[in-house]
C-alpha cells in the first residue's frame, strides 16, 4: 500500500509531461521547398493582374505573414491556458536511529511528507491578464505586419506601373532624338546648320541612355521586392500585365486624419499595448505583496518505536520587511516612461501628418497643373509650330527645339506623379489605412490576421 501512495504521484507527473518531437533542419531540403513555393504560381504569361489580386496572393503566400501568425498563435495558446497553482511538494527519507536503548521497534523508518502552495493574493488573475495582454499585443504584432507588407505591396506594384510609364516616355523621347539626328544630318549636309546642333541632339541621346540604364536597375529593384512579397519567380512578374492606377487626389478631410491616427498607426498602438503590459506588471508586483499560505501532510515514525506521527502544518511568510516595494517602484517607473514615450512617438507622429499632408497638396497641385495647363499648352503650341513651319514662316531648328521640350515636358509629368504617390502612400502608411475607398476591402483586419 505504501509503494502504491509513493509511486501514484511519479506516474502522474509522468503521464501529464510534454514529450519531445525532434524537427530535421536541413537547408538544402528547405531550399527546394521554397523554390518550388515559388514556382507553382498559377498566373498565365501576358495575364492581367490587379492590385486586389495581388494583395490577396501575398496574403496566402507571403512567408513574413506565415511566421507572424505562427507567433501569435503560439501566444494565444499560452494564454489559453490558465495559470496554475504551485506544484506540491513530495518529501520521502529514512529517519536513521542511533545509540538506542529498549526499542520496541526497527532503528531505520520511513518518512513521507506533501505540501501545497495556496497564493492567497490576486497573483495567478495578474498573471492570467498579463498573458492574454501579450497574447493581444502578439495580434496586433501580426496585424500591422501584415498592413506593412500590404503598403510595401502598393508601392511595389504602383512603382511597377510607374515604371512601365516612364519607359514609353523615354522611347517616345528616343524616338524624336532618333529622327532629330537624321533630320540635322541632312540639314548639315546642306549647310544649313553647323555641328554643333547634331552634336547636342547626340549628347542628349547618349544621357538619355544613361536613364534608361536607371530605370532597368530600378525596375530590377522592383521586380524583386514584388517576387518577395507574392512569393512568385522573377520571370513570372515580368510576364504579367499590372493595371495602371490614376494618381490619387484629395478626397479626405484633414480632421479625420487624426482619428484614423490615433486608431491605426503601428507606432501608437505599440506603445499603447506597451503601456497597458508595463500597468498589468505593475499590478503583477503589487499582489505579490500578499504572501502565499503554504499547508502540508507529513507521515512518520519514530526510530526505534512503533508509534506513527500525523502532522498537518500550515505557515506563512510574514511581510514585515520585505514588502516588493524595490520591484514595485521599478514598474512604477517604467509604466511613467512608457507614457512619455507614447506622448513623444504622438507629437512625432502629428508632425510627420502635417507634414505629409502639405506636401501631398503642393504636389498634386503641382501635378495637376502641369497635365491640365502645361502639356496642353504646350501641344498646342507645337501643333502652331507645324502649320507654321508647313507655311515656311517657321525653321526646323525652332520646331525640334519645341518638340524637344514637349518630350522632356512629359518626363516631367511622370517624375511628378511618382512624387505624389510618394507623399500619398507615406501618409496612408502613417495613418495605417487606405485613403482610397477601392483599396479598403482588401486592407487586412484583425479577423482576417
Amino acid at each position: 500500500m505504501k509503494k502504491i501512495i509513493l509511486f501514484t504521484p511519479c506516474l502522474l507527473m509522468l503521464a501529464s509531461c510534454q514529450t519531445y518531437k525532434k524537427v530535421d533542419f536541413s537547408p538544402q531540403v528547405f531550399l527546394n521547398e521554397v523554390e518550388d513555393e515559388r514556382s507553382k504560381s498559377q498566373l498565365k504569361k501576358g495575364q492581367s493582374l490587379s492590385f486586389l489580386e495581388a494583395a490577396e496572393i501575398m496574403s496566402n503566400n507571403n512567408f513574413q505573414i506565415k511566421e507572424i501568425r505562427q507567433h501569435y498563435q503560439g501566444l494565444k495558446n499560452k494564454s489559453d491556458l490558465k495559470t496554475p497553482l504551485p506544484n506540491p511538494q513530495l518529501g520521502i527519507g529514512p529517519a536513521i536511529g542511533s545509540n538506542l536503548s529498549g526499542t520496541t521497534a526497527s532503528r531505520v523508518q520511513p518518512f513521507v511528507s506533501l505540501g501545497f502552495t495556496i497564493p492567497l493574493g490576486k497573483r495567478l488573475k495578474r498573471q492570467n491578464e498579463l498573458n492574454e495582454l501579450q497574447s493581444l499585443q502578439a495580434l496586433s504584432e501580426t496585424v500591422y505586419k501584415h498592413r506593412d507588407l500590404y503598403f510595401q505591396l502598393k508601392e511595389s506594384y504602383i512603382s511597377m506601373t510607374l515604371n512601365e510609364k516612364s519607359k514609353d516616355v523615354q522611347d517616345n523621347l528616343k524616338q524624336y532624338l532618333d529622327k532629330s539626328e537624321l533630320l540635322l544630318k541632312q540639314l548639315l549636309q546642306f549647310g544649313s546648320i553647323g555641328k554643333l546642333a547634331l552634336n547636342d541632339i547626340k549628347k542628349q541621346k547618349e544621357q538619355l541612355t544613361l536613364k534608361s540604364l536607371d530605370h532597368q536597375i530600378e525596375a530590377s529593384q522592383i521586380k524583386s521586392q514584388l517576387s518577395k512579397l507574392l512569393v512568385i519567380q522573377e520571370q513570372q512578374i515580368l510576364s504579367l500585365t499590372l493595371n495602371h492606377l490614376n494618381a490619387p487626389i484629395k478626397n479626405y478631410d484633414k480632421s479625420i486624419l487624426k482619428t484614423y491616427l490615433l486608431e491605426n498607426n503601428p507606432s501608437l498602438s505599440q506603445s499603447e499595448l506597451n503601456f497597458k503590459q508595463k500597468d498589468a506588471l505593475l499590478k503583477l508586483e503589487i499582489s505579490k505583496q500578499v504572501p502565499d499560505i503554504h499547508f502540508g501532510l507529513s507521515r512518520d515514525q519514530e526510530v526505534g518505536e512503533k508509534t506513527t506521527t500525523l502532522s498537518v502544518p500550515f505557515s506563512i511568510e510574514l511581510p514585515l520587511f520585505d514588502r516588493n516595494q524595490q520591484a514595485i517602484q521599478k514598474q512604477l517607473g517604467e509604466r511613467e516612461q512608457s507614457l512619455l514615450h507614447y506622448k513623444s512617438e504622438l507629437n512625432q507622429a502629428l508632425s510627420d501628418l502635417n507634414r505629409l499632408d502639405e506636401q501631398f497638396t503642393l504636389s498634386l497641385k503641382k501635378y495637376q497643373k502641369l497635365k491640365n495647363q502645361v502639356i496642353p499648352l504646350s501641344n498646342k503650341n507645337l501643333n502652331d509650330a507645324k502649320k507654321a513651319l508647313d507655311f515656311g514662316s517657321s525653321d526646323v531648328l525652332q520646331y525640334l527645339t519645341m518638340q524637344k521640350e514637349h518630350q522632356y515636358l512629359m518626363v516631367d509629368l511622370i517624375e511628378t506623379e511618382k512624387q505624389v504617390w510618394s507623399f500619398f502612400l507615406q501618409l496612408e502608411k502613417l495613418c495605417g489605412i487606405p485613403l482610397q475607398d477601392s483599396f479598403k476591402n482588401s486592407f487586412p483586419k484583425k479577423g482576417d490576421s
